[in-house]
């Protein structure tokens, strides 16, 4: 069998091989999302957009390639929406990060209890 009711020759069965992903039109307003940070590698900033449909807790935490957390951007109740946040390569402290490969993750709880909680996470490269 293969994935999601397509043929094992569907090129979408092997996801993390192949770059072409059937994906239905998202309307950002409706449903969570996050998008690729730009610009991808950035040197000194970079600028990384969401949307949520709903009003919602959100977290959008900065990790190291270790998955450890480096900055937490985000971290309160939002508006529904599109948002953006400009991050400029420093840890917690202020300190300016290495070279690297960084992961950013966006959590989102809805405030209303019916529905469950979103978190998707992205690859982005900071070169000095």
């Amino acid at each position: 069998g293969g994935l999601d009711g397509k043929p094992v020759g569907a090129l979408t069965w092997f996801p993390s091989l192949v770059d072409v992903i059937d994906k239905p039109n998202v309307n950002p307003l409706k449903n969570y999302s996050l998008l690729q940070n730009y610009p991808n590698p950035f040197n000194p900033e970079t600028i990384i957009e969401y949307s949520i449909p709903r009003q919602a807790e959100v977290k959008l935490i900065v990790y190291n390639s270790l998955g450890q957390a480096v900055k937490t951007l985000i971290s309160g109740v939002q508006s529904s929406g599109l948002h953006s946040v400009a991050w400029n390569a420093t840890n917690e402290s202020g300190q300016n990060v290495s070279s690297g490969i960084y992961f950013y993750r966006l959590i989102a709880n809805s405030t209303n209890k019916k529905y469950s909680v979103y978190s998707i996470t992205k690859k982005m490269i900071y070169l000095k």
